[in-house]
């Protein structure tokens, strides 16, 4: 039976255990119309794929430019052991992210 896990900022550091098949949300703020958006920079694409996102929804629709929260999808593959880092940064810049967001993947068998 798969699954699906929902976390967000105050799930920063902590390691989770999924079974193939299961799926991982991450909620985390953001505000892609100012260039800045959460993409992946590390992960073992063996244990865990990127399989939506990175998606957003706005806090207030109808304000252009308002902040929200970016979306991303990711899937269990196989047994393994995987460090996800997400990184908050303009995609053209080359520089240190804003911000970082990791979490610690075991997929069981």
């Amino acid at each position: 039976m798969e699954l699906s896990y929902l976390v967000g900022e105050g799930d920063e550091g902590r390691a989770f255990q999924l079974r193939p098949g299961d799926r991982l949300q991450v909620h985390l703020p953001g505000n892609p119309s100012t260039g800045f958006n959460w993409s992946v920079q590390a992960i073992d694409p063996r244990v865990l794929a990127l399989v939506q996102g990175p998606g957003f929804v706005s806090e207030a629709p109808h304000r252009m430019g308002a902040p929200g929260t970016v979306t991303l999808g990711f899937k269990a593959l196989a047994p393994g052991r995987t460090h996800l880092t997400l990184a908050y940064k303009r995609s053209w810049e080359d520089v240190a992210a804003l911000r970082t967001f990791e979490l610690d993947i075991v997929v069981l068998d």
